[in-house]
Protein backbone atom coordinates (compact mmCIF):
# COMPACT_ATOMS: atom_id res chain seq x y z
CA UNK A 1 0.00 0.00 0.00
CA UNK A 2 1.21 3.47 -0.85
CA UNK A 3 0.22 6.49 1.22
CA UNK A 4 0.37 10.12 0.13
CA UNK A 5 0.49 12.59 2.99
CA UNK A 6 1.46 16.26 2.81
CA UNK A 7 2.64 15.78 -0.78
CA UNK A 8 4.98 12.93 0.14
CA UNK A 9 4.67 9.31 -0.98
CA UNK A 10 5.51 6.46 1.38
CA UNK A 11 5.34 2.70 0.85
CA UNK A 12 3.69 1.26 3.94
CA UNK A 13 4.63 -1.94 5.71
CA UNK A 14 2.13 -4.78 5.86
CA UNK A 15 1.54 -3.98 9.53
CA UNK A 16 0.77 -0.31 8.79
CA UNK A 17 -1.48 -1.27 5.86
CA UNK A 18 -3.41 -3.73 8.03
CA UNK A 19 -3.90 -1.05 10.69
CA UNK A 20 -5.32 1.38 8.12
CA UNK A 21 -7.62 -1.24 6.58
CA UNK A 22 -8.83 -2.27 10.04
CA UNK A 23 -9.64 1.34 10.99
CA UNK A 24 -11.45 2.02 7.72
CA UNK A 25 -13.55 -1.13 8.17
CA UNK A 26 -14.37 -0.16 11.76
CA UNK A 27 -15.41 3.34 10.69
CA UNK A 28 -17.66 2.14 7.90
CA UNK A 29 -19.26 -0.69 9.90
CA UNK A 30 -20.01 1.35 13.01
CA UNK A 31 -21.57 4.36 11.33
CA UNK A 32 -22.80 5.82 8.08
CA UNK A 33 -21.38 9.18 9.11
CA UNK A 34 -18.05 10.55 7.92
CA UNK A 35 -16.46 12.94 10.37
CA UNK A 36 -13.85 15.58 9.72
CA UNK A 37 -13.16 19.26 9.32
CA UNK A 38 -15.99 20.92 7.39
CA UNK A 39 -14.58 23.18 4.70
CA UNK A 40 -18.00 24.01 3.22
CA UNK A 41 -21.48 22.97 4.35
CA UNK A 42 -23.21 23.31 0.99
CA UNK A 43 -26.81 24.36 0.48
CA UNK A 44 -28.64 21.56 2.34
CA UNK A 45 -28.72 20.44 5.97
CA UNK A 46 -28.23 16.75 5.06
CA UNK A 47 -26.76 14.91 2.10
CA UNK A 48 -26.99 11.31 1.02
CA UNK A 49 -25.26 9.56 -1.85
CA UNK A 50 -22.76 6.97 -2.98
CA UNK A 51 -19.10 7.63 -2.34
CA UNK A 52 -16.73 7.08 -5.26
CA UNK A 53 -13.09 6.78 -4.25
CA UNK A 54 -10.69 8.16 -6.85
CA UNK A 55 -7.04 7.20 -6.65
CA UNK A 56 -6.19 9.73 -9.36
CA UNK A 57 -7.91 12.17 -11.69
CA UNK A 58 -7.67 9.50 -14.41
CA UNK A 59 -10.67 7.88 -12.67
CA UNK A 60 -12.94 10.94 -13.06
CA UNK A 61 -15.41 8.89 -15.11
CA UNK A 62 -16.30 6.84 -11.98
CA UNK A 63 -18.21 9.81 -10.55
CA UNK A 64 -21.84 10.07 -11.64
CA UNK A 65 -24.29 12.90 -10.96
CA UNK A 66 -25.02 12.99 -7.21
CA UNK A 67 -22.09 10.81 -6.08
CA UNK A 68 -19.60 12.02 -3.50
CA UNK A 69 -16.03 12.29 -4.71
CA UNK A 70 -13.48 10.93 -2.21
CA UNK A 71 -9.76 11.44 -2.84
CA UNK A 72 -6.57 11.97 -0.91
CA UNK A 73 -6.67 15.52 -2.27
CA UNK A 74 -7.98 17.20 -5.39
CA UNK A 75 -6.27 19.26 -8.08
CA UNK A 76 -7.64 21.13 -11.12
CA UNK A 77 -7.58 17.79 -13.00
CA UNK A 78 -10.56 16.66 -10.89
CA UNK A 79 -12.87 19.50 -11.99
CA UNK A 80 -14.97 17.39 -14.41
CA UNK A 81 -15.79 14.91 -11.65
CA UNK A 82 -16.29 17.70 -9.11
CA UNK A 83 -18.95 19.31 -11.31
CA UNK A 84 -20.97 16.06 -11.26
CA UNK A 85 -20.35 15.26 -7.59
CA UNK A 86 -22.75 16.18 -4.79
CA UNK A 87 -19.77 16.91 -2.52
CA UNK A 88 -16.15 16.14 -1.72
CA UNK A 89 -14.27 14.14 0.91
CA UNK A 90 -10.50 14.47 1.18
CA UNK A 91 -7.77 13.17 3.47
CA UNK A 92 -5.40 16.09 3.03
CA UNK A 93 -5.81 19.82 2.99
CA UNK A 94 -7.85 22.16 5.08
CA UNK A 95 -10.28 25.01 4.72
CA UNK A 96 -8.07 26.67 2.07
CA UNK A 97 -7.22 23.58 -0.01
CA UNK A 98 -8.31 23.08 -3.64
CA UNK A 99 -11.37 20.96 -2.74
CA UNK A 100 -12.55 23.55 -0.18
CA UNK A 101 -12.21 26.46 -2.59
CA UNK A 102 -14.09 24.61 -5.34
CA UNK A 103 -16.75 23.57 -2.81
CA UNK A 104 -17.29 27.21 -1.85
CA UNK A 105 -17.55 28.21 -5.51
CA UNK A 106 -20.01 25.39 -6.30
CA UNK A 107 -21.81 25.60 -2.90
CA UNK A 108 -21.23 21.88 -2.30
CA UNK A 109 -20.27 20.17 0.95
CA UNK A 110 -16.60 19.40 1.56
CA UNK A 111 -15.11 17.45 4.46
CA UNK A 112 -11.44 16.96 5.23
CA UNK A 113 -11.50 13.60 6.96
CA UNK A 114 -9.28 13.47 10.02
CA UNK A 115 -7.44 10.17 10.03
CA UNK A 116 -6.14 8.73 13.29
CA UNK A 117 -3.33 6.48 12.02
Amino acid sequence: MVEFRNGQMEILSTQAKNKIVKEIKAQTQSSNIIKGQVACRGAKAKYKGKIKILLSSAENQKVKQGDFLAAIMTTPDYILAMKKAAGFITDEGGVTCHAAIIAWEMNKPCINRQRKF
